[in-house]
């Protein structure tokens, strides 16, 4: 559990729901480095035709949730980092849960109280091992559909990194001060690995050069 604690650590909740914020914000612009991959994202989120009611964990500030609208109708945000919930669009469709999803007492079912068309992770997953994955996607159980966007084990980060293993990998907190963050990489063998001992089999897998989006549901 020590790299739940690390991402619920106070200096990397600021990180994330402040500084981190506004770089999400600058990703859909088309002159940031990223955009690429952001219009492969975007394209197969909009295809994606079972969406009635999604759930969004470790939401953040929802920034996803208008490639998902025109299709939701409801969109729970499970996000514990109230800053971060906070800068979530007003908007009808999106339910807010401050709530720590790695609490042992945290019941989905108890928070959205209908049925769930799908989970989005959100470079979420990136930050933990396999053993926490696994105890997330036990709490999930009845859901048939996963979207799953996180940071790609491509050349770039091969070329930058020994190995796609969870590691500590620090990040500009401010001008002045780092933080150290737990961070891995992942290809499509590692989902097919972490996903089907829970019934889900890969729909769909496209890369670009940082990040991926992988589509999976249940068989």
């Amino acid at each position: 559990m020590r790299e739940v604690e690390a991402m619920l650590s106070k200096t990397t909740q600021e990180y994330y729901g402040g500084l981190y914020v506004d770089f999400q914000n600058k990703v859909s612009n088309p002159e940031n480095k990223f955009y690429p991959d952001y219009e492969i994202i975007s394209a197969v989120i909009s295809d994606v035709n079972y969406t009635h009611n999604v759930i969004d964990i470790g939401s953040g500030s929802c920034r996803w949730f208008k490639l998902f609208e025109p299709n939701v109708s409801k969109y729970f945000a499970i996000e514990v980092n109230e800053t971060a919930l906070a800068n979530a669009p007003e908007n009808s469709k999106i339910i807010r849960v401050n709530k720590n999803i790695f609490d042992e007492e945290f019941d989905l079912m108890k928070f959205v109280e209908t049925d769930i068309d799908l989970a989005f992770f959100g470079f979420f997953l990136s930050h933990l091992s396999d053993q926490i994955i696994q105890s997330l996607l036990k709490k999930l159980d009845t859901v048939d559909h996963l979207i799953i966007v996180d940071s790609f084990w491509g050349q770039l980060h091969q070329q930058k990194y020994v190995s796609k293993d969870l590691r500590e990998i620090k990040r500009r907190f401010s001008e002045t001060e780092r933080i150290v963050v737990p961070k891995r990489f992942f290809d499509k063998s590692d989902f097919h690995n972490l996903l089907e001992p829970f019934g889900y089999s890969i729909k769909k897998f496209v890369s670009g050069k940082y990040w991926f989006i992988c589509v999976a549901e249940k068989q």
